[in-house]
């Protein structure tokens, strides 16, 4: 039924966008269903579901008769350990499923996003510090488990086990860029194979909305970048994008080349087919696609961005 939530159905959605596996060639919805790493997440989520639940039932547990306590409290720390093993299993295994380019992006002593990379430590450790207090503190000594002492350490597994899926979940999301369905469609909805039509005609012949911009160099600009940026750029908000333009016309206009450089990369690889993101300047982004005019009316746009005067801190818009 649509009314109800499905989890198992949603690890289908959420792994396929980031590994769509055989369904890039055969279009089946079973191949993009099942793909890589379907099996590895649900093992993974079935492991943060039990952590989750045990670290939650602590505190319920540390209200319970003090004869009672340390049996219920070493029962919940048995389910924490199986969780947290269980975790890491899935999580190794998720990884392990990752195309190669993917995995290049956080792992390794040089992953291709460094952020990505240390956030992959801290959800390990994390995963790590909540097994081990766990294991002290809830099987081998359930009576630490009482007074604000147990409550402290009740919170430390709890912040821990939090900090691990957190990690993942950042990972996860991070490790798609710059795709929104991966080697398909880009997260500003360009698709892969598009590139070189939309290069040829330019981004207006496609677009409704920025063919409405007409014979304005400013209006084509600002649609040119609602259609190919604003999707994950605000301009003086979240990820506001005068916080990264240089002031120099001539340095915003070979920004936009190299990401239009590396949209030929990716039309010659082609749908499906793996890119070295490592390779390209801006692993993160979507390649820039369009005609020269588009392009330049893009970059005069962020231009006068970058010179117009700054809202004051804490006034930034959307």
């Amino acid at each position: 039924s649509p009314d109800i939530p499905n989890p198992i159905g949603a690890f289908g959605i959420i792994t396929f966008m980031l590994t769509p596996g055989r369904w890039l060639d055969t279009g089946g919805f079973w191949d993009g269903f099942f793909n890589p790493t379907y099996a590895p997440s649900l093992l993974l989520r079935t492991g943060i579901a039990m952590l989750m639940a045990a670290v939650f039932m602590v505190f319920v547990a540390l209200r319970s008769p003090t004869d009672d306590r340390p049996r219920l409290v070493r029962s919940l720390g048995l389910w924490l350990v199986v969780g947290s093993l269980v975790s890491y299993a899935g999580y190794r295994w998720w990884e392990a499923a990752l195309p190669e380019v993917v995995r290049d992006l956080f792992v390794g002593a040089s992953p291709t996003i460094v952020a990505l990379g240390s956030t992959r430590h801290v959800l390990l450790w994390s995963l790590t510090a909540a097994l081990v207090v766990g294991l002290l503190a809830l099987v081998a000594f359930p009576r630490l488990m009482r007074g604000a002492f147990g409550v402290a350490l009740a919170v430390i597994v709890m912040a821990s086990s939090f900090l691990f899926f957190a990690g993942y979940e950042r990972v996860r999301e991070g490790a798609r860029k710059p795709f929104l369905i991966h080697q398909y469609r880009f997260s500003n909805g360009l698709l892969v194979d598009r590139i070189g039509s939309i290069n040829e005609t330019g981004l207006a012949a496609h677009s409704g909305w920025v063919d409405l911009a007409g014979d304005d160099p400013d209006e084509l600009g600002r649609r040119v970048f609602q259609a190919q940026c604003a999707s994950c750029h605000t301009i003086d908000g979240y990820l506001g994008i005068t916080t990264y333009l240089p002031e120099d016309p001539d340095m915003i206009f070979g920004v936009l080349a190299v990401l239009w450089d590396m949209g030929f990369t990716y039309a010659e690889a082609g749908p499906g087919q793996p890119v070295d993101l490592a390779s390209l300047d801006y692993p993160y982004m979507p390649p820039f696609v369009g005609s020269d005019t588009e392009l330049e009316a893009l970059a005069m746009y962020l231009a006068s961005l970058a010179s117009a005067p700054q809202p004051a801190e804490g006034k930034g818009g959307a």
